[in-house]
């Protein structure tokens, strides 16, 4: 539940952080990036401005020329023709609008599952010693609930939602339509208000007198030519110590103004933007099916976890609900990690990779996680919540674990303190069971602390729950 928050609020931040950071930057910031609809170059900077100020981002995409809008929903088309698959689209906005229903119907219960200053968890749950209530991020999220649900709602009921829209999309439809609606949201004013309120450099210290700052701007030209001008920009409100930006140019392309990077360079700019979000291969080529497969699988345990959730009738059932999902989920994780190495995974896989019903192999012929013998099997299934259950091989036993030491699937880090029926659900019946220990042979599971594979993992079980992990 937790990281399904910490996806909104990581949002939140993103739109938050990018308003900020153009305001934090000043007429300077604005005067570099932004054209404008008006005749004049120190009227477009200005029309910008003013759009911003009264939450209007559409009007960065009324400045563009129409070929500039052309050649950006072209790309954006293209883009989401290859990376929005309709049966991927179709599961990640079902998700999305579940986890939104979920976070309404139960948020009392969720709010109660999350521990107090000095508490260690819900009654019966306990927590992490030491743990003495939820860490200021946490406090935040929880003190912005209904804020970060309005959010998501906009996204969820937006036309990134809409599989139609998406065959033909209109970037300016989308600034206007939900862009305006995340700008205006409440909480976007409240990030602001805690942003500008331990701002040094910045004159305004509300959202409110941020964009009466924003008006206050005065833009003028230094210089012009029929097709060029030089500007700079003055904003003694906003920027008190520091008021007048540095020179910036502007070039007319058609009937607008652009600032000359915009004007020059557009195919340039929309590379480097795939760059930075990591979605180059992807905007290009689309999803291969084994990366398909794994966001399938992710999204299917996901919606199994969040079902579960939604049964809960307290904060013990909910957290129980959560937990034992979890494991489950970093399996199916650490296979959407490896099929997207892009996106900060590790694993390596190539293009032509195929993986429903198989068993790819990865870097030295190692089977990637999530993939092995027995996982997602026509007729079968597997132990991820929302599947049905796995009748061969259980997916815990086709993994490559780490023991004593590491980052990735440490076996010892992941299942210690879970349920025994989680251990049960990932990795089957145990083979044998010694005094309190259940007993798994035939595993792979490699020594990173004392070198050497090891084969036997024994799982100590006191009260229900994993209290000691051993392998030999």
């Amino acid at each position: 539940m937790g990281a399904k928050i910490g996806i909104g609020v990581g949002a939140l931040v993103l739109v938050g952080g990018l308003v900020f950071a153009g305001i934090q930057y000043g007429p300077g910031l604005f005067g570099k990036f932004f054209g404008g609809v008006p005749s004049t170059p120190d009227g477009t900077v200005k029309y910008v401005i003013n759009g911003i100020a009264d939450n209007e981002p559409e009007v960065l995409w009324k400045v563009l020329p129409a070929s500039h809008q052309k050649t950006l929903n072209e790309e954006f088309k293209k883009t989401m023709g290859n990376v929005v698959d309709p049966e991927v689209h179709e599961a990640v906005f079902g998700v999305l609008k579940k986890a939104v229903g979920l976070l309404k119907s139960k948020k009392e219960i969720i709010l109660s599952a999350v521990p107090s200053e000095g508490q260690g968890g819900p009654p019966g749950m306990g927590g992490p010693p030491g743990m003495g209530g939820p860490p200021n991020e946490l406090q935040e999220v929880l003190e912005n609930y209904d804020g970060i649900i309005e959010v998501l709602e906009i996204v969820v009921n937006g036309k990134l939602s809409d599989p139609a829209w998406i065959k033909n999309p209109d970037l300016g439809e989308l600034l206007e339509a939900d862009g305006g609606k995340l700008m205006s949201a409440p909480i976007i004013d409240k990030l602001l208000d805690m942003g500008l309120a331990s701002a040094r450099d910045i004159g305004p210290k509300s959202a409110a007198e941020l964009r009466s700052a924003l008006k206050d701007v005065k833009v003028m030209v230094v210089s012009q030519t029929e097709t060029t001008a030089t500007l700079k920009a003055v904003g003694e409100a906003l920027l008190p110590n520091d008021p007048e930006s540095p020179e910036f140019k502007m070039v007319k392309v058609e009937d607008r103004w652009l600032p000359e990077m915009v004007a020059q360079n557009l195919d340039q700019m929309i590379s480097q933007l795939k760059q930075v979000t990591s979605v180059g291969s992807l905007a290009d080529q689309g999803m291969n099916k084994r990366q398909k497969t794994a966001v399938l699988r992710f999204l299917k345990a996901l919606d199994g976890v969040l079902d579960a959730m939604d049964k809960a009738k307290n904060a013990e059932e909910l957290m129980l609900a959560a937990t034992t999902g979890g494991a489950g989920l970093t399996i199916a994780a650490q296979s959407l990690e490896s099929a997207f190495p892009d996106f900060g995974g590790s694993g390596g896989f190539n293009p032509g990779d195929e993986v429903v019903g198989g068993n790819p192999t990865g870097v030295g012929g190692v089977p990637l996680p999530g993939t092995g013998p027995g996982v997602n099997q026509p007729g079968g299934g597997t132990v991820l919540p929302g599947l049905k259950p796995q009748p061969k091989i259980p997916v815990g036993r086709t993994e490559r674990w780490t023991i004593n030491a590491g980052k990735r699937m440490r076996i010892d880090q992941i299942y210690m303190g879970k349920p025994e029926g989680t251990v049960r659900a990932t990795f089957g019946e145990p083979d044998a069971q010694e005094g309190s220990y259940m007993v798994y042979n035939g595993m792979i599971v490699r020594n990173i602390a004392g070198g050497g594979t090891l084969t036997t993992v024994l799982f100590g079980i006191q009260d229900g729950k994993v209290v000691d992990i051993r392998a030999r």
